[in-house]
């Protein structure tokens, strides 16, 4: 999308799946062509980005699977992440593991 980076900000990854956002209107929208979260769908301005996409945490797809970690990841047996269908669910047991 030509001209795209001179408006357009990248934020953290759509929290339901994961795919880079841009800043819109205030708000967030979600690059992925087949996401509710796109810019192409007439529902209204998507608010405030989640709040931890400024705590430092990364969110990888790891099979079918999302994974949240910290900064400090090593690996998946020696750092503590949080597992979900959506990066927003990995990120959720994250913060609040079972």
């Amino acid at each position: 999308m030509q001209g795209y980076n001179e408006w357009h900000s990248h934020l953290g990854p759509c929290p339901a799946c994961g795919t880079i956002t841009f800043d819109y209107g205030g708000g967030w929208r979600c690059m992925a062509q087949h996401c509710f979260n796109n810019a192409s769908n007439p529902v209204g301005n998507l608010g405030p980005s989640p709040a931890w996409w400024n705590t430092g945490i990364q969110v990888m797809k790891d099979g079918t699977a999302w994974c949240a970690h910290d900064k400090d990841f090593i690996n998946i047996q020696e750092s503590d992440t949080g597992w979900g269908d959506t990066p927003q669910k990995a990120v959720d047991n994250f913060f609040n593991p079972q």
